[in-house]
């Protein structure tokens, strides 16, 4: 039968709790009234006082559980008054519970008993509580502001205030801060700030240097894209130090954070990262990227007698769209065209350029072998990840319902990444045939030396941007005529016809000559579909 209830707290996870375990057991025995099979126990680890986090504040409510759901204890016991708290009214706060529910308390450090053999509250050690809980708040605040101290003259001379040093930096063994060259991740920096000063979006940049195992793969898209954001909004990577930032709006409107920021030596330019600022700031279509690639955007272009606009992507209607004309244009079918003609231009620069094409092929190898080997490492991952989930549920620490889902979550991304990890095996089979057909001199240039260097959607974006300056569309009753220009400006041969009847899509194409029809169920690849709402 448990008569006193023993409260053990350390701040962070990684403190052990026997030590102080043992030191209370000693001080409950030494006061004569409890054998040690009556101690009761709550030990907490990660229950910052300080910060009143919700184990600290689980903590408190578990005395309370414990002691209101047993007949049969009545006391409880703590090493140090500070272990009950570091904030003066929660301290104060839980005295008059023990006290309203006639508990008592005796803490060894320092020496206090609540209540008196009477069961009423001893005036002196009532007092005592007060002064001592009061000292208590103010040595927190004295270690605070020392702890807050000692930060600056680290974050002064350079040293990791805690945990690990930003992406892009190593810690020396005396834990101050240095570029990681050896490493590879200061590379990494330099190129997302030098993909997006050459126009790449945060997601595609995300992409490549993951499938390249230049930054880790994340959960997903968006969190990979916003990592790539918060790297190129960091000033510490021009070497600026950002302390007491003031808050911009809210209660707390302009006063100043307490908080201190390491000094990092810089990676990159200021100037570079004031430029990638302001391309930011000009670039306002980062806020609404999502992990859709549109082949079209920002270069088709809807012109009449009376009006010219840029048609813009509506994915919920899976349109290109006019706001002023009110023109819509299937996304599928221009992007198909688009691909179509750009994959053809490319082919014709492959054919006139096959030096450089042979070292882009070799580049693309290159890629291919880095991704195969980051693949490869990711579904080790999540097959170690599976066994230890099995593990856990044969264990019993998993109910049912969360193994189940945790199971299909990881069984997902497995299958995904190794459905990816064959396409790049695909890609690098094409890339090595290529290579030695040249080696040979008997390559002639196809269409499958394009078709290899764009696996993906974000690859074919890139080469129609490379291969098409603008699409222009004009209408004339139920028809729209597009007529697409090369990256030199000049008209390209083809002229498309496209209008819907009912609810298919006709296309045709006019190479000067004569119109052809185009099957639309074999040219169009349907990438995008309009959003059904109940």
């Amino acid at each position: 039968m448990k008569k006193i209830l023993a409260v053990i707290r350390v701040s962070t996870e990684t403190q052990e709790t026997e030590s102080q375990k043992n030191e209370l057991v000693n001080f409950i025995l030494s006061l004569g009234k409890y054998q040690e099979n009556e101690i009761e126990f709550i030990e907490v680890a990660g229950a910052s006082a300080v910060k009143m986090n919700e184990k600290y504040l689980q903590m408190l409510q578990s005395i309370k559980n414990k002691i209101t759901e047993s007949d049969t204890i009545r006391s409880v016991a703590f090493w140090h008054l500070n272990r009950l708290g570091r904030n003066e009214k929660a301290i104060v706060d839980m005295k008059v519970w023990f006290i309203e529910n006639h508990i008592q308390v005796f803490v060894k450090n320092p020496s206090l008993t609540l209540l008196d053999s009477e069961g009423n509250v001893d005036n002196g050690a009532n007092i005592a509580w007060g002064v001592f809980a009061a000292m208590v708040a103010y040595d927190t605040k004295e270690i605070k502001e020392k702890t807050l101290r000692g930060r600056r003259r680290n974050a002064e001379s350079g040293k990791v205030q805690s945990g690990n040093a930003l992406f892009g930096y190593a810690k020396d063994k005396d834990g101050y801060i240095i570029v990681d060259e050896e490493g590879g991740s200061a590379e990494a920096v330099r190129q997302i700030f030098t993909k997006y000063s050459n126009g790449e979006s945060t997601l595609s940049i995300y992409r490549e240097l993951s499938e390249k195992g230049m930054i880790s793969k994340k959960m997903d898209d968006i969190i990979g894209k916003r990592c790539i954001i918060n790297i190129l909004s960091n000033e510490s990577y021009c070497g600026r130090v950002r302390n007491g930032k003031k808050v911009s709006e809210g209660k707390n409107e302009g006063k100043e954070y307490n908080k201190t920021t390491t000094h990092y030596p810089p990676i990159i330019s200021e100037e570079t990262f004031d430029k990638v600022a302001e391309l930011r700031k000009s670039r306002q279509y980062e806020k609404q990227e999502t992990a859709n690639v549109y082949f079209g955007k920002s270069i088709i272009k809807y012109t009449d007698n009376t009006l010219t606009e840029t048609l813009v992507p509506a994915r919920a209607t899976a349109v290109y769209k006019g706001r002023r004309s009110h023109l819509t244009i299937n996304i599928n079918v221009v992007d198909a065209i688009l691909w179509n003609e750009a994959k053809r231009e490319k082919l014709l620069s492959i054919a006139t350029q096959s030096v450089e094409h042979r070292e882009k092929v070799e580049r693309h190898l290159s890629d291919c072998e880095i991704k195969i080997k980051t693949a490869k490492e990711i579904i080790t991952d999540y097959e170690n990840t599976l066994e230890r989930v099995n593990d856990l549920y044969i264990e019993g620490k998993l109910t049912k319902e969360r193994y189940e889902k945790k199971y299909k979550d990881i069984l997902d991304k497995l299958s995904g990444e190794k459905a990816r990890l064959e396409q790049v095996r695909r890609q690098r089979v094409s890339l090595v045939a290529q290579l030695e057909h040249i080696a040979k001199d008997e390559h002639i240039a196809d269409i499958s030396d394009v078709e290899c260097i764009s696996a993906t959607d974000s690859e074919k974006a890139a080469i129609v941007r490379e291969m098409i300056s603008k699409v222009v569309i004009r209408r004339d009753g139920d028809d729209r005529f597009i007529t697409l220009y090369d990256s030199e400006g000049v008209e390209c041969v083809n002229t498309y016809i496209y209008r819907r009847e009912g609810s298919r899509s006709i296309l045709s194409v006019n190479n000067g000559k004569e119109t052809k029809p185009i099957n639309t169920k074999t040219f169009v690849v349907k990438r995008f579909a309009r959003k059904k709402y109940a």
